[in-house]
């Protein structure tokens, strides 16, 4: 699935650039690793829209739910995606690619072969960013065509420069965010929950809003703290089981 010309010749020409200046690719290396750079930095705009004031800030603000909880829904599809599909390594982890490590940075290569390490196809950066992205765009088409080109350069670019990705792993990811969130926000999908969600925001604004606040903060540190604190929890009863 990784071996076709598409991917060969992206991978191809982006790998022959890695190999001239160790202080571009420390610079690629931290912005493709810094939270700030990453879900801070689109949840950023999502925040703006959410205080920013408009006419139907009530749609608005509904949208934006939606588009989080199209967010949380993508991941779900594009990690049942990486269980069934095919297992296909990172090209930097790919021996048949022959991929050169940018010089200058020191990436970990996964050792093991099996569904162990993450599935390359498809990539949950590009599913989570670009079904957010989808959800600025839908409230605001300036921020929301910065926030794909945002995307597009500064955080999936990257991964496929650094051999985390296939340039394919990032198109059907950011397909699997596009479709999620913007199938969620059509009126006929909207009418059968909209309603119940916009109860809860009036009868507990201040409670909603916190939960709001803790789940994209998780999303803007890809879930670091919650799934340190599942592995924790498993570690700890595997020693009772």
């Amino acid at each position: 699935m990784w071996n076709n010309p598409f991917n060969l010749i992206i991978i191809e020409w982006l790998n022959h650039y890695s190999q001239l200046s160790p202080k571009f690719n420390q610079v690629i290396y931290y912005i493709a690793n810094a939270y700030a750079f990453k879900g801070l930095a689109v949840m950023s705009m999502l925040w703006y829209l959410w205080f920013k004031e408009f006419k139907n800030m009530y749609e608005i603000k509904l949208t934006i739910v939606i588009s989080i909880i199209g967010c949380l829904l993508a991941l779900i599809f594009t990690s049942i995606i990486n269980y069934i599909a095919p297992f296909q390594q990172t090209p930097i982890a790919n021996e048949f690619l022959k991929f050169q490590m940018p010089i200058g940075v020191t990436i970990d290569i996964p050792s093991n072969t099996g569904h162990g390490w993450i599935n390359s196809f498809p990539s949950h950066h590009a599913t989570m960013h670009y079904a957010l992205a989808t959800g600025i765009y839908l409230v605001s088409r300036r921020l929301g065509s910065f926030a794909f080109f945002y995307v597009t350069l500064i955080i999936v670019m990257p991964r496929i420069y650094l051999g985390l990705h296939y340039p394919t792993d990032i198109i059907a990811g950011a397909l699997v965010g596009i479709l999620t969130t913007n199938l969620l926000n059509r009126k006929f999908m909207r009418a059968t929950y909209e309603k119940s969600i916009a109860s809860v925001m009036k009868k507990f604004p201040a409670m909603f809003q916190t939960a709001i606040f803790i789940i994209t903060f998780e999303i803007a540190v890809l879930f670091t703290d919650a799934i340190g604190f599942l592995k924790l929890l498993a570690k700890q009863l595997s020693a009772y089981l």
